[in-house]
């Protein structure tokens, strides 16, 4: 994603053809109703690389491979009751990689469609929890 907000094409059309024409740039930012950064920019741009289009960014580096992404969605299908974290912990102890949760289910939903990981099952009362509430519905009323 860029830092600021990219001219569309047309514009950078538009300042390429004045600029060859010899317009300077204070007068191609007056009539294109942009600033005189935009274009001097747009400019340098187009001496440096030859165009103006926009340059593919590197991004942030993948955690995980192709292949360790199948590998992930093969897991979660061979069990489907599995939770995200069982399938991490799984994940770790064949590649040796860490990975958050939400990597795990984003590898899944891409990979397969997987949208549903199941959470963890946690009981809402426990057998202790009960023993420490009055659960009587007599009393309530």
């Amino acid at each position: 994603m860029p830092k600021v907000r990219e001219l569309p094409e047309y514009m950078k059309g538009q300042i390429e053809a004045l600029h060859t024409q010899g317009v300077k740039n204070r007068e191609i930012a007056r009539q294109l109703g942009i600033s005189e950064g935009s274009v001097r920019y747009n400019i340098r741009k187009l001496s440096q690389h030859g165009t103006m289009a926009n340059v593919q960014r590197s991004g942030r580096p993948r955690r995980t491979t192709e292949r360790e992404d199948r590998m992930l969605v093969r897991t979660s299908l061979a069990d489907r009751f599995e939770t995200a974290r069982e399938l991490r912990a799984k994940f770790h102890e064949d590649t040796g990689k860490l990975l958050s949760l939400s990597t795990v289910k984003s590898r899944l939903y891409r990979g397969a469609s997987l949208r549903d990981v199941l959470q963890e099952k946690t009981e809402i009362a426990t057998p202790a929890h009960r023993s420490t509430y009055n659960y009587n519905l007599l009393d309530v009323m």
